[in-house]
């Protein structure tokens, strides 16, 4: 099988698993409940497909998440965890949540845009955290691999860095809480990342030294032998398929084609 032909199938494969859901009868049902009961201008049958279209870009997170986690499965240098994409109740110190938000405090407050001596202090902190009450915290492993240095890596997957501008110390609050919530549970040291899917990194506050922070094809090229743009062009070819458009041409006549409701 060539190298186009195995990365075609696992497209098809991670898409059919996360986004198609999302045309599944019951999914097309809840958004016609969902709609049926307001009072628009726009035909029900519009706002069910696009109810339906906008659920589907949402699914895609799910879709960059099952897609990467196969990637990593198929590295021979590379030991894909049990728990990497998987929902885990984690049992934490309760004083895990203080430790982390002082540093994400002392970060926003900082003059120095490199976070690795402040990021240092409290990982410090944290290894010499006594034990205290525990916690029940549930929360998603996006992805979690030993790399081909034997360190245990937890990468948090997003698409684009492209959210709110206050959202952004909350979410690598919630990469630090999860990377140390992991190290409890597996019992070494785990190295907390950000991956973007997409190229570009805003000029915004640090949180994550360099080498903990991804994007576009820097990942790849640290972690992974195929190769980035091979991927980006096999992933923007999906929507010119014929099978594909014919799905959503289908699914548009099924929905759209009679808005006399």
């Amino acid at each position: 099988m060539s190298d186009g032909d195995w990365l075609n199938r696992l497209i098809a494969e991670s898409l059919e698993s996360s986004v198609w859901g999302a045309f599944d009868a019951s999914n097309v049902e809840r958004v016609r409940r969902k709609n049926e009961s307001k009072t628009h201008f726009i035909p029900l049958g519009v706002r069910v497909f696009s109810g339906v279209v906008q659920a589907m870009n949402i699914r895609y997170g799910n879709f960059i998440q099952a897609f990467m986690n196969a990637l990593v499965a198929r590295e021979p240098t590379l030991e894909l965890h049990s728990s990497s994409g998987r929902r885990v109740d984690f049992e934490i110190p309760n004083s895990l949540d203080a430790i982390v938000d002082g540093y994400i405090m002392e970060r926003k407050r900082s003059s120095s845009d490199d976070p690795y001596q402040e990021y240092s202090s409290m990982r410090d902190a944290w290894s010499v955290l006594e034990e205290t009450d525990q916690i029940s915290a549930p929360n998603d492993i996006d992805l979690l691999f030993r790399d081909s240095d034997g360190q245990m890596t937890y990468v948090e997957l997003k698409f684009n860095d492209d959210h709110d501008t206050g959202k952004h110390p909350d979410i690598f609050r919630k990469i630090i809480k999860t990377g140390l919530a992991i190290e409890v549970q597996v019992q070494e040291p785990v190295l907390p990342c950000v991956y973007f899917f997409n190229p570009g990194e805003r000029n915004l506050v640090k949180f994550l030294p360099d080498g903990q922070r991804f994007f576009g094809r820097s990942f790849f090229e640290r972690f992974l032998s195929v190769d980035y743009g091979g991927v980006a062009e096999a992933l923007s070819k999906v929507g010119s398929d014929p099978a594909v458009q014919r799905r959503f041409i289908d699914f548009f006549m099924a929905t759209v084609g009679n808005t006399s409701e």
